[in-house]
């Protein structure tokens, strides 16, 4: 997974420890915000502006710039928080006009990755069901 901040592309994995360190770090549960921003994006998804003022209502700026920090650290040590500041700093305007796939306001980059982390979780889910073997497909009452 990846993504786009201030014309930079960072790659990152959605981790136990990303978790656990914004849990220790903010006193929140990165998982549940990151559910309540998908439940917003989902909800406000016929007006993109109010969609954005919302979800920035869960995860503020200093939030959101720790949390990609941590996420792009995961695939690249060399991250520095600064930068990732710097980057969320400069796509805070609401104003889209000239925006582009590398200068999204900073909520909507994490609206995308609330949207991954349900793709992810949901994979996830089929995969462990697929694995365990005790989950069969069942035959519809039409197939008998």
């Amino acid at each position: 997974m990846h993504f786009k901040l201030c014309y930079k592309s960072y790659d990152y994995a959605l981790t136990n420890e990303v978790f656990t360190d914004f849990k220790s770090e903010f006193g929140r549960c990165p998982r549940n915000v990151l559910r309540e921003i998908w439940y917003t994006a989902k909800s406000y998804s016929d007006d993109y502006f109010k969609m954005l003022l919302e979800a920035s209502k869960v995860f503020d700026q200093t939030d959101t710039a720790w949390f990609l920090w941590r996420l792009a650290k995961t695939k690249n040590s060399l991250v520095q928080l600064s930068e990732i500041q710097d980057g969320v700093a400069r796509t805070a305007r609401l104003s889209q006009e000239g925006a582009d796939e590398y200068s999204q306001h900073f909520t909507h980059i994490m609206i995308q990755i609330a949207l991954d982390d349900e793709k992810y979780l949901g994979e996830q889910f089929a995969k462990a069901k697929k694995d365990s073997g005790r989950f069969e497909e069942q035959p519809t009452p039409s197939d008998s």
